[in-house]
């Protein structure tokens, strides 16, 4: 993600479905960590990614919409 909370954090992104894969960026709840929710949500933007869906090692499915900030 490069910054300066998820420096190492990889993110994988699949076009196709518009699935963002997140690792462990957001943990289980990602309304938990509004710093780490902002800075993903920065990279989505930088990236101009189409997200439909985020995913991670601890995180569901779950609807980009459902969670991004406002």
């Amino acid at each position: 993600m490069r910054g300066t909370l998820n420096e190492r954090v990889l993110l994988v992104w699949l076009p196709g479905p518009r699935v963002l894969w997140v690792a462990g960026a957001l943990g289980s709840d990602p309304k938990a960590n509004p710093s780490r929710l902002a800075e993903l949500s920065s990279v989505i933007a930088r990236e101009r990614l189409d997200v439909d869906r985020v995913v991670g090692s601890q995180l569901a499915a779950t609807r980009w919409a459902d969670v991004r900030p406002r």
